[in-house]
Protein backbone atom coordinates (compact mmCIF):
# COMPACT_ATOMS: atom_id res chain seq x y z
CA UNK A 1 0.00 0.00 0.00
CA UNK A 2 0.92 3.56 -0.82
CA UNK A 3 2.08 5.05 2.39
CA UNK A 4 0.56 8.52 1.69
CA UNK A 5 -2.73 6.15 2.00
CA UNK A 6 -2.51 5.44 5.53
CA UNK A 7 -3.85 7.26 8.31
CA UNK A 8 -1.65 5.32 11.12
CA UNK A 9 1.72 3.03 11.12
CA UNK A 10 -0.42 -0.33 11.58
CA UNK A 11 0.42 -2.89 9.38
CA UNK A 12 -2.65 -4.00 9.13
CA UNK A 13 -4.49 -1.07 7.83
CA UNK A 14 -5.98 -0.83 3.93
CA UNK A 15 -6.85 1.89 1.78
CA UNK A 16 -9.44 2.13 0.00
CA UNK A 17 -7.57 0.30 -3.10
CA UNK A 18 -6.55 -2.50 -1.09
CA UNK A 19 -9.89 -3.23 0.74
CA UNK A 20 -11.93 -3.15 -2.60
CA UNK A 21 -9.42 -4.55 -5.38
CA UNK A 22 -9.10 -8.37 -5.54
CA UNK A 23 -10.95 -11.00 -4.75
CA UNK A 24 -12.37 -9.09 -0.73
CA UNK A 25 -16.12 -9.27 -0.19
CA UNK A 26 -17.77 -6.65 1.91
CA UNK A 27 -20.09 -8.31 4.89
CA UNK A 28 -22.77 -5.87 6.74
CA UNK A 29 -23.36 -7.70 9.86
CA UNK A 30 -27.03 -7.18 10.97
CA UNK A 31 -26.65 -5.22 13.68
CA UNK A 32 -25.26 -2.20 11.73
CA UNK A 33 -28.59 -0.22 10.89
CA UNK A 34 -30.14 0.44 7.29
CA UNK A 35 -28.18 2.86 4.85
CA UNK A 36 -29.78 6.03 6.12
CA UNK A 37 -27.55 8.96 4.95
CA UNK A 38 -29.54 12.10 3.74
CA UNK A 39 -28.84 14.64 1.44
CA UNK A 40 -26.83 17.03 3.66
CA UNK A 41 -24.80 13.82 4.82
CA UNK A 42 -23.92 13.05 0.54
CA UNK A 43 -23.69 16.63 -0.36
CA UNK A 44 -20.99 17.05 2.19
CA UNK A 45 -19.11 13.51 1.08
CA UNK A 46 -19.19 14.69 -2.60
CA UNK A 47 -18.39 18.16 -1.89
CA UNK A 48 -15.08 16.81 0.10
CA UNK A 49 -14.18 14.07 -3.07
CA UNK A 50 -14.68 17.17 -5.39
CA UNK A 51 -12.51 19.37 -3.94
CA UNK A 52 -10.00 17.08 -4.98
CA UNK A 53 -10.85 16.79 -8.13
CA UNK A 54 -11.01 20.53 -8.51
CA UNK A 55 -7.34 20.61 -7.26
CA UNK A 56 -8.56 22.42 -4.50
CA UNK A 57 -6.89 19.58 -2.04
CA UNK A 58 -4.40 17.01 -2.67
CA UNK A 59 -6.39 14.78 -0.46
CA UNK A 60 -8.89 14.71 1.54
CA UNK A 61 -10.38 12.69 4.67
CA UNK A 62 -13.59 10.77 4.55
CA UNK A 63 -13.46 9.29 7.63
CA UNK A 64 -12.41 5.91 9.12
CA UNK A 65 -13.90 2.39 7.88
CA UNK A 66 -13.31 -0.32 10.37
CA UNK A 67 -13.60 -4.29 9.32
CA UNK A 68 -12.56 -7.00 10.63
CA UNK A 69 -11.21 -10.54 8.42
CA UNK A 70 -13.25 -13.30 8.88
CA UNK A 71 -12.23 -16.70 8.39
CA UNK A 72 -12.41 -17.90 5.03
CA UNK A 73 -11.44 -20.78 2.75
CA UNK A 74 -8.18 -20.72 0.93
CA UNK A 75 -9.10 -19.40 -2.48
CA UNK A 76 -11.95 -17.98 -1.65
CA UNK A 77 -13.13 -14.34 -1.43
CA UNK A 78 -11.89 -12.65 1.92
CA UNK A 79 -14.77 -11.51 3.47
CA UNK A 80 -14.21 -8.34 5.49
CA UNK A 81 -16.89 -7.64 8.14
CA UNK A 82 -17.69 -4.21 8.53
CA UNK A 83 -17.12 -2.75 12.26
CA UNK A 84 -17.62 1.28 11.96
CA UNK A 85 -18.35 3.14 8.46
CA UNK A 86 -21.06 1.11 6.68
CA UNK A 87 -22.87 4.63 5.45
CA UNK A 88 -19.63 5.97 3.92
CA UNK A 89 -18.47 2.53 2.35
CA UNK A 90 -21.87 1.66 1.06
CA UNK A 91 -22.17 6.01 -0.38
CA UNK A 92 -18.13 5.01 -1.54
CA UNK A 93 -20.06 1.76 -3.21
CA UNK A 94 -22.97 2.81 -4.73
CA UNK A 95 -20.48 6.06 -6.78
CA UNK A 96 -18.56 3.49 -8.10
CA UNK A 97 -21.91 1.79 -9.37
CA UNK A 98 -23.22 5.27 -10.90
CA UNK A 99 -20.38 5.64 -12.33
CA UNK A 100 -20.22 2.98 -13.95
CA UNK A 101 -23.02 3.07 -15.82
CA UNK A 102 -22.69 6.80 -16.61
CA UNK A 103 -19.13 5.39 -18.46
CA UNK A 104 -21.18 2.60 -20.00
CA UNK A 105 -23.72 4.75 -21.48
CA UNK A 106 -21.38 7.17 -22.47
CA UNK A 107 -19.32 4.64 -24.29
CA UNK A 108 -16.45 4.23 -22.28
CA UNK A 109 -17.04 0.48 -22.08
CA UNK A 110 -13.55 0.00 -21.44
CA UNK A 111 -13.61 2.34 -18.43
CA UNK A 112 -17.03 1.24 -16.60
CA UNK A 113 -15.79 -2.41 -16.69
CA UNK A 114 -12.80 -1.95 -15.38
CA UNK A 115 -14.49 -0.18 -12.63
CA UNK A 116 -16.85 -3.19 -12.29
CA UNK A 117 -14.14 -5.49 -12.07
CA UNK A 118 -11.66 -4.01 -9.55
CA UNK A 119 -14.23 -2.61 -7.09
CA UNK A 120 -17.66 -4.09 -7.48
CA UNK A 121 -17.25 -7.93 -8.69
CA UNK A 122 -15.50 -10.71 -7.43
CA UNK A 123 -14.59 -13.52 -10.16
CA UNK A 124 -16.91 -15.97 -10.34
CA UNK A 125 -17.10 -19.12 -8.62
CA UNK A 126 -19.11 -22.12 -9.27
CA UNK A 127 -20.75 -22.75 -5.72
CA UNK A 128 -21.09 -19.14 -5.21
CA UNK A 129 -24.73 -17.35 -6.63
CA UNK A 130 -23.28 -14.09 -6.46
CA UNK A 131 -20.37 -12.21 -7.43
CA UNK A 132 -20.53 -8.80 -5.88
CA UNK A 133 -18.26 -7.72 -3.47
Amino acid sequence: MDNDCKFTDLQDELCFFDLFSGDNTIVIPLFQRPYSWQKQHLDQFLADINDIFDGNANSAFLGTITCTAREHNPGRPKPWEVVDGQQRLSTLYLLLMASAETLARHGAIRSAAGILATYLLVRPFSDNPINTK
